[in-house]
C-alpha cells in the first residue's frame, strides 16, 4: 500500500521528536513485558484524548488533522468514541457507528466482526496506534506490534528492539529498522505508560516516503454516549457519503442576511467601504469575505472561531501561492470575524471585553493580517445554527455582494487548521 495516498486519504476525510534512541539502553527494562505495560494502559480504564496527527512529505509542506478519542470499560470490553472532523464514531466490541454532528437523523452501522473490522467498515482507516489498543483490546502481544497492522503500512512489521529511559526520567522506544539512519518509529510515554509522542519513518527502495508525527493530550472528560442514546431515532444509511449536514435555513446561493453588524464602538459596519479597501490594496482581484461567525459567550466557541479565523487566513494564503504558480489572479479573502452575542451584553463595556478575549486567543495563533476590524450581532446565539443546524462557530464564505458561496462549520475543529484551510479554498475555487 502506498502511505503518501493513506495518509492523504485520512486527512482529507478530516483535515522536534522523541528523545534520542541512541541514549544506552538501561539493563532491566524488557521491551516485550514494556510494551505490554502501554497496551494495559488503554484498557479497562477512562481514557479521554486529543491528537494532532501531522504527515511530512519529503521535501513538501506538512498537513494535520485532529482526533479526539474517548473510551469507558463496559461489562462486554470497552466503549470508544472517537471524534474525527465533522463525524462522531462509536465503537463497540463486534459494532460501530458513525454519524454526522450537524445531522440528527441518519447513522451509518456496522454489525459483526471483531477489533478493528466494523470500524474501518464505516470510516476511512486511522493512522493511529491508540485506536488498535483502545477497540482491539489491547492484549498482551509482546515486543512485536502486530494489532497496529491494520492501521496501514506505516505500521508494517514493527518488533520493539529497545528501551532507553530520557533525561526527564520517561520511557522512550526505537522500534524496527532504520530509515535515514533513525528509527522506524520511535514512542515517548508519560507517567500513566500512554504514548504522548509517536513518530513513524517509511522509505522505500526508491527513497524515503515520509515521516507521520502524532502529538498526543489528556482532555477534560466528558461522558460517552450509550449506543442507544447514539443511534436513536435515526435512518440507517448505506454509506459514509450519505452522512451530510442537514439542509440550512440560510442556504449556499442566498445573500447574507441583515444581521445588523456593528462595529465595537457601537457604528454600523460599512461593508462597502471594507470591500473599497481590499479594491485598493489587491487591484484586479474578485473580493470574497470569510466571515467567521461564532457565539461570543461560549469559551469553546471563541476557540472554533479562532482555529477557523487561522484557517482562512492559510486558505487565503494558499490561494495567493496558487495565483502565482499558475500565472493567474485567483480571489482575495477579506476576514471578518463577527461575535454573536445577547442584547443584554450588546454595549461598549462588554464589546470592549470580549474583544479583548477574542484578542487574548487569536494573537498568539499568528494569522497574520487580521483583516477587517471584528463587528459583532446582538441577534443572538440562535442564529449560528440556521446556517449550520446545532453549530455554534461556522464560516460564512461570500462574494462582494455578500451572496453566499459556501458555509463550513468549525465545531470541536479549533486545531484542524489545515483540514480547514483545504475545505475554504476549495469551496472557492471549485
Amino acid at each position: 500500500m502506498n502511505t503518501r495516498f493513506l495518509a492523504a486519504g485520512f486527512l482529507s476525510f478530516l483535515m522536534g521528536g522523541a528523545v534520542s534512541a541512541q541514549q544506552p539502553e538501561p539493563q532491566g527494562i524488557d521491551p516485550a513485558v514494556w510494551m505490554d505495560g502501554v497496551r494495559a494502559a488503554y484498557r479497562d480504564t477512562l481514557v479521554h484524548e486529543q491528537h494532532t496527527i501531522t504527515v511530512i512529505p519529503p521535501g513538501g509542506d506538512p498537513t494535520s488533522a485532529q482526533v479526539v478519542t474517548r473510551t469507558v470499560a463496559t461489562e462486554g470490553g470497552s466503549r470508544t468514541w472517537v471524534r474525527l472532523g465533522p463525524f462522531d464514531v462509536l465503537i463497540e466490541p463486534g459494532r460501530a457507528a458513525v454519524i454526522h454532528r450537524h445531522n440528527r437523523k441518519t447513522v451509518l452501522m456496522r454489525e459483526g466482526g471483531s477489533g478493528l473490522g466494523p470500524l474501518f467498515d464505516v470510516v476511512p482507516r486511522i493512522p493511529l496506534p491508540q485506536i488498535a489498543w483502545l477497540v482491539g483490546g489491547g492484549e498482551s502481544g509482546g515486543a512485536a506490534l502486530s494489532e497496529l497492522q491494520p492501521l496501514g503500512s506505516w505500521f508494517e512489521g514493527l518488533v520493539l528492539e529497545r528501551v532507553s529511559v530520557g533525561p526527564d526520567g520517561l520511557a522512550t522506544t526505537a522500534v524496527g529498522a532504520l530509515v535515514d539512519d533513525r528509527p522506524s518509529v520511535e514512542m515517548r510515554v508519560d507517567e500513566s505508560n500512554r504514548v504522548v509522542d509517536f513518530t513513524a519513518r517509511v522509505a522505500t527502495e526508491e527513497g524515503p516516503v515520509g515521516e507521520m508525527r502524532i502529538i498526543s493530550r489528556e482532555i477534560d472528560k466528558e461522558p460517552v454516549p450509550e449506543w442507544a442514546e447514539f443511534v436513536a431515532g435515526r435512518e440507517a444509511v448505506a454509506s459514509l457519503a450519505l452522512l451530510k449536514a442537514e439542509q440550512s435555513q440560510i442556504p449556499a446561493g442566498t445573500v447574507m442576511p441583515g444581521l445588523g453588524f456593528m462595529t465595537g464602538a457601537m457604528e454600523g459596519w460599512d461593508h462597502e467601504a471594507v470591500l473599497k479597501a481590499a479594491e485598493a490594496s489587491h487591484p484586479g482581484s474578485r473580493q470574497l469575505f470569510a466571515m467567521v461567525v461564532y457565539d461570543a459567550g461560549k469559551p469553546a466557541s471563541v476557540a472554533d472561531a479562532a482555529g477557523g479565523f487561522v484557517s482562512a487566513y492559510r486558505a487565503g494564503q494558499q490561494l495567493r501561492r496558487q495565483s502565482a504558480v499558475d500565472a493567474r489572479q485567483l480571489p482575495h479573502l477579506i476576514l471578518v470575524p463577527v461575535g454573536v452575542v445577547g442584547v443584554d451584553d450588546f454595549r461598549p463595556d462588554a464589546l470592549k471585553q470580549r474583544e479583548a478575549k477574542w484578542a487574548e486567543v487569536i494573537t498568539p495563533l499568528r494569522a497574520g493580517d487580521p483583516g477587517a476590524a471584528h463587528v459583532w450581532t446582538s441577534v443572538g446565539p440562535e442564529v449560528i445554527g440556521r446556517f449550520v443546524p446545532d453549530s455554534a462557530a461556522v464560516v460564512v464564505v461570500t462574494d462582494a455582494t455578500l451572496r453566499i458561496l459556501a458555509v463550513i462549520p468549525l465545531d470541536g475543529r479549533a486545531s484542524d487548521n489545515d483540514a480547514l484551510a483545504r475545505e475554504i479554498a476549495g469551496s472557492i475555487t471549485e
